[in-house]
């Protein structure tokens, strides 16, 4: 990977990386389908996942700093006592990964009617909110 680095952009080249490691998704899958919402405040997002036919046993969401990753991987194929004459329903199984920024956090996880909703929230350390920097007179610099 190539490293930036500009001038007025000071501790972004973790950023730089991902972004251009974002472009080299080879064997980038739309299965299953899904969505992703933000909402108005841009402090919370949700991923919706069609997964029907997929039971919670057969579903993994792992969460790392800057990374989620959505997997399913089904345990039975096919139907005991019945030979497979057509093929609509899409069984296989499946692994999508998000690149995150730092601050989001899994909150909540839910399987309900065949779609899979992972609740995202941005949680900003308080090192990280904005602060307001007082500024101090010329003459009581100088007296320390």
């Amino acid at each position: 990977m190539t490293t930036y680095h500009y001038p007025w952009n000071v501790g972004f080249d973790r950023i730089f990386d991902r972004l251009e490691g974002l472009s080299d998704h080879k064997g980038y899958s739309k299965f299953p389908p899904y969505n992703v919402y933000v909402s108005k405040d841009k402090d919370r997002y949700m991923i919706e996942m069609a997964v029907a036919g997929f039971n919670e046993e057969e579903l993994n969401i792992s969460h790392k700093t800057g990374e989620l990753t959505i997997t399913g991987s089904k345990i039975a194929k096919g139907v005991e006592g019945y030979d497979l004459a057509h093929t609509g329903l899409a069984n296989r199984d499946f692994s999508l990964k998000w690149n995150l920024v730092d601050s989001l956090e899994v909150k909540e996880v839910t399987l309900k009617n065949g779609i899979l909703s992972v609740y995202l929230v941005n949680v900003l350390p308080e090192e990280a909110k904005v602060k307001t920097i007082p500024i101090n007179g010329a003459k009581k610099l100088l007296s320390e």
